[in-house]
């Protein structure tokens, strides 16, 4: 049985608007899987401002590309801005969010599509915005293994709609999820709305999205299949956390014997879309949590955790890009980046061969680097090679 993470979600919220003048809410999830250990002083303190200073200069050779992905990675051509706009009843245009959480990628690394359109917050920053989440995958690339097969059985076309939500502006909003075929691709998205909204208004909104991604031409719908793993087997194989943390030694290594590996949750609920938790099923992320069972006892460090993207490092441009990030060198990785967070966690990012691991602490990251070498290399025992 999985554990789940304390504090292992921060959820940004978005609002939304639709097209019948009602507002929706959505909540963005951001998965900051920050050290799981019970609370310390450093970690309940304000995060320090972080100086503006320009990203690292990247490396002389540059990250492998991003795959393929479905309609050239283009949201408006799976929703044209005007289109999403008259159903929201506000301007809106797409917009691409780049987050630094490996789990959180899984969609392109599938050569997948993850959309969202919002308008922009009021003047006063007031949270009165409009926005739509949309994932498209293409059922080439989550096809061949049992689990990917119980997804795909499970991507059906279907509406879906609870009430009791909490939302950014509200206590009892409603959502609606929904899900749509067109030859080999597969559509999904939630909508939220506010109290009070009629269930038929959200419904009619969802099935024009849905007749709209049916109506796109199969030639251009679909882009070149996008293996699963690396063809040189170089991805990692997710492993159970208590079996990677004996692997690499984790207690000895940092003198915590009491230090237990878990598994964490990567799904982050019910409120994304469910092309998002398939597609994570398919690129097989994985986050374990390191944690004592109560207070660490004296001399014994409290928890970290990680989180782990195979198939990922095409995101090492991007990472490198973030603002604040800088190149360090750790031993055992091919490259480490250091990304300041705005929880106040001590984050980095590392990608080995074809993968992306991020480790994480709430007390800093030194006291655990030690570990990290061999961590990266029980992973890589577990290739599919």
């Amino acid at each position: 049985m999985k554990t789940r993470c304390r504090s292992s979600i921060v959820r940004r919220p978005v609002v939304t608007r639709l097209a019948v003048g009602l507002s929706v809410s959505v909540l963005v999830s951001a998965v900051a899987l920050a050290g799981c250990s019970p609370a310390s002083t450093g970690a309940d303190e304000p995060a320090a401002p972080t100086p503006t200073r320009p990203a690292a200069a990247a490396p002389a050779t540059a990250g492998p590309p991003a795959p393929d992905q479905v309609l050239d990675g283009d949201c408006s051509a799976l929703f044209p801005d005007a289109v999403v706009s008259e159903l929201l009843g506000t301007t809106v245009a797409a917009r691409e969010l780049f987050l630094d959480s490996p789990i959180t990628h899984a969609v392109p690394t599938l050569g997948g599509l993850d959309c969202e359109w919002t308008a922009p917050a009021g003047a006063d920053g007031a949270v009165t915005a409009a926005s739509v989440r949309a994932v498209v995958l293409s059922s080439q690339v989550l096809s061949g293994t049992a689990q990917d097969s119980a997804v795909l059985a499970a991507a059906t076309e279907d509406v879906s709609c609870v009430t009791g939500v909490i939302t950014a502006s509200s206590v009892d909003a409603g959502a609606c999820s929904f899900t749509a075929r067109a030859g080999e691709l597969w559509l999904s998205g939630v909508v939220y709305s506010p109290a009070g909204t009629p269930e038929d208004d959200i419904r009619t909104a969802v099935a024009t999205l849905s007749d709209e991604f049916r109506a796109l031409p199969t030639d251009d719908a679909v882009a070149p299949p996008v293996p699963k793993t690396p063809a040189d087997g170089t991805a990692w194989v997710p492993p159970a956390c208590g079996d990677l943390s004996a692997a690499a030694g984790v207690t000895e290594t940092l003198q915590s014997p009491d230090l237990v590996g878990n598994d964490v949750d990567t799904t982050g609920g019910t409120d994304s879309a469910a092309g998002i938790q398939a597609a994570q099923a398919g690129a097989e992320v994985f986050a374990c949590a390191w944690y004592h069972s109560g207070p660490a006892p004296a001399g014994q460090l409290d928890g970290f955790s990680i989180q782990g993207l195979p198939g990922g490092a095409w995101a090492q441009d991007r990472v490198r890009a973030l603002p604040g990030a800088r190149v360090v060198d750790v031993p055992g990785a091919d490259l480490a980046v250091r990304v300041p967070t705005a929880v106040g966690h001590a984050t980095l990012d590392v990608f080995d061969g074809v993968n992306w691991l991020q480790i994480s602490r709430a007390d800093g990251l030194e006291p655990v680097l030690p570990v990290l070498p061999a961590l990266l290399d029980a992973l890589n025992s577990s290739t599919e090679g």
